[in-house]
């Protein structure tokens, strides 16, 4: 068989583990070439299953490292499916259909459904004709189809009706010795094949979908027209079980569980703990650097918006300076209030004298009385903890002088102070450096493991693009969190703050900026994107902890 990747992909290896992520690597960067709103790619079970991803079968590699290439070519051929699916909008497609066609019965509308999916693929695989991803296309499909082949002397099954189709359109194999009641819709699906090769060569995406959409209401009732004809067949003694054909692709009939289940065991023989194996995978992805350019590409709603590659990654040099004993006092009174704050809300929030609860032994003499002895405390509703995300601009203008000091060195001795200030409490602080380099929007962790990290400030200023990041890395399980972004300048590349600002604003982020020593045209270009409540302006970054601990004092403790 012909192959493909073995052309270009040499970065292999024996190891498990390391093979399985050199593999997502490669398909992640297959990924960025085919379109920058393709889903991020991922293997099943490292992140939860839903449609916001491209989920692949690590099963596939059969346990043999390095993956062979016809499978890694397969691989490819699904993450073009996938990702020009979503560039196409296959599920606002779909969804429309199933939303505005006649209803059906249960048996018909499996068919249906099945036809419908099979049509989205054929007309991606004419979208992709021009290019080299059709080369991945038939593999994938060569390889997908011959999973569940039906024997075609039987009568159909939703599945193998989209299957033959699938198969004579996009492979050329025209399958022989068909039953009967395949001839009927196979002879409508021709035409739609027609259409949809026209449809493919329009130039706007939106009339593509539109009419794709059409299409399908129109073919929806003939192939139900088509099926209701089988209906005696369904009743008869003789009838296939329409149910188990229609089992998810993959899935065998009994008949053939102990050969698949036989087959499964021996080539399990040398396979790790399935469990064990996505640990290591989601370990070596948090190790390493963390491409945030896909998820942002698709969180974005604008398509033109100028999104970049954004990458994470964590700093190795640690920072020298020592921290201000007297800022890391004034902070720590913060915290510390913010905790007493929360402890007299929690005593506020016991009941006494109810009649049903724990039993409260200061009132036990009231049992002769009305039974009312025990006591309640309330489901707590409070602004404790917080995650506080910071994401200070690193680019060139903070490396240099401002007044008679550095802005990037005073930052710096700030990080170090909260840090330590923070240590012991319950608050989540995040510490980021953002900065433009090699066209990558580059954030680098300043604050783990106890420890604050240094960098050297470089290249341009892509704030909005940094914010979104950041945005996207919160920790969903604070019911309170904020970013802190402290620039010198206005944004000048990365997507625009507009589109981040909707974003947050959408997810119930809010994002206060500080301006140190901003001249009169960047804060003006700032006042345009920010609400003045969350907007700050020192003549220097001298003032920087001041600002922050207000901040921190408005929305923790709430004066």
């Amino acid at each position: 068989m012909t192959t493909y990747s073995d052309f270009w992909r040499k970065n292999r290896s024996g190891n498990e583990t390391a093979e399985l992520m050199l593999c997502l690597r490669a398909l992640r960067k297959v990924a960025g070439y085919i379109g920058r709103n393709v889903k991020p790619v991922f293997w099943k079970g490292m992140v939860e299953t839903d449609n916001r991803f491209i989920l692949l079968d690590p099963g596939m590699a059969k346990e043999k490292y390095p993956v062979s290439f016809d499978t890694f070519d397969a691989l490819v051929g699904q993450v073009v499916l996938e990702g020009l699916s979503s560039l196409e909008w296959r599920e606002w497609v779909i969804g429309k259909v199933q939303e505005e066609a006649p209803a059906v019965s249960d048996s018909v509308y499996r068919y249906l459904e099945n036809v419908i999916e099979a049509a989205e693929d054929i007309y991606i695989n004419m979208r992709a004709e021009s290019s080299v991803w059709s080369l991945y296309l038939v593999q994938y499909w060569r390889l997908e189809l011959e999973k569940n082949r039906r024997d075609p002397t039987l009568p159909p099954a939703p599945s193998s009706l989209a299957d033959i189709w699938r198969a004579a359109t996009i492979l050329d194999e025209h399958t022989k010795n068909l039953h009967a009641y395949y001839y009927g819709p196979l002879e409508i699906l021709s035409h739609l094949t027609d259409e949809l090769s026209n449809i493919a060569l329009l130039a706007s995406i939106t009339e593509r979908r539109s009419r794709r959409k059409d299409v399908y209401m129109d073919i929806w009732g003939q192939v139900a027209y088509e099926i209701s004809e089988w209906e005696e067949f369904q009743i008869s003694p003789d009838a296939i079980n329409f149910r188990d054909e229609a089992a998810p692709r993959g899935e065998t009939d009994e008949g053939n569980d102990e050969d698949e289940n036989k087959d499964t065991d021996e080539s399990n023989q040398a396979s790790a703990d399935p469990e064990d194996l996505l640990n290591r995978l989601k370990a070596a992805l948090e190790d390493g650097e963390n491409d945030l350019t896909d998820v942002i590409a698709v969180a974005v709603e604008e398509p033109e918006a100028k999104s970049m590659e954004t990458i994470v990654r964590k700093s190795q040099s640690i920072s020298d300076f020592q921290p201000d004993e007297m800022l890391v006092n004034r902070l720590k009174k913060i915290f510390l209030q913010q905790q007493s704050l929360f402890m007299r809300r929690r005593k506020r929030h016991i009941k006494k004298a109810q009649y049903e609860g724990k039993i409260d032994p200061r009132r036990l003499y009231r049992v002769p009385m009305d039974s009312r002895v025990f006591k309640k405390k309330e489901l707590i509703v409070s602004d404790f903890p917080w995650h506080v995300c910071i994401i200070a601009d690193a680019s060139s203008s903070m490396g240099g002088k401002s007044g008679a000091k550095r802005p990037w060195e005073t930052a710096e001795k700030f990080f170090v102070s909260l840090a330590h200030a923070a240590a012991g409490f319950k608050n989540l602080i995040d510490i980021y450096a953002y900065s433009e380099d090699g066209a990558q929007c580059v954030l680098t962790q300043l604050y783990s493991g106890g420890k604050v990290y240094s960098v050297i400030p470089k290249g341009r200023t892509p704030s909005g693009q940094a914010i979104m990041a950041a945005a996207m890395m919160l920790n969903k399980k604070y019911k309170n969190s904020m970013i802190i972004h402290i620039t010198d300048g206005a944004a000048n590349c990365g997507l625009s703050l507009g589109d981040t600002l909707k974003y947050c604003r959408a997810h119930d982020v809010e994002v206060f900026t500080i301006g140190c020593g901003c001249n009169l045209q960047t804060q003006q270009f700032l006042k345009g994107y920010f609400p003045s409540d969350h907007l700050n302006f020192m003549d220097n970054i001298s003032g920087l902890s001041e600002v922050i601990e207000k901040l921190f004092r408005q929305k923790m403790l709430k004066i």
